[in-house]
């Protein structure tokens, strides 16, 4: 992220790399957001957000009334815009007003 968060910033998810994880970790690791993933989607489009555009590999975290995030960009087609440079999908960070508070 461009902007480092407080010490009051709220983390809704972790963009955690597999290696970075055991076997077991990464089991319930993924047990643990199969059964949240649909709530932040659903959170997530309710305060405006594309939630498939959303990289589920970075983090997601509430702080100071905003939502910050990493988006895909999307090219003119609505695709997945893929940077040429590195055969990577292209993203930014960004932040919306949270409207919908987390957890309510």
């Amino acid at each position: 992220m461009d902007t480092e968060p407080s010490g009051d910033a709220i983390y809704i998810w972790y963009g955690q790399e597999a290696s970075d994880l055991t076997n077991a970790e990464w089991r319930d690791e993924l047990i643990a957001r199969f059964d949240q993933q649909e709530y932040i989607k659903n959170w997530l489009i309710a305060n405006g957000i594309e939630s498939n555009l959303v990289s589920v590999d970075e983090d997601i975290y509430i702080d100071s009334g905003k939502v910050f995030y990493t988006e895909h960009k999307i090219n003119a087609e609505g695709h997945k815009y893929v940077d040429p440079a590195t055969d990577e999908v292209a993203q930014h960070n960004t932040w919306r007003v949270v409207t919908v508070p987390f957890g309510k």
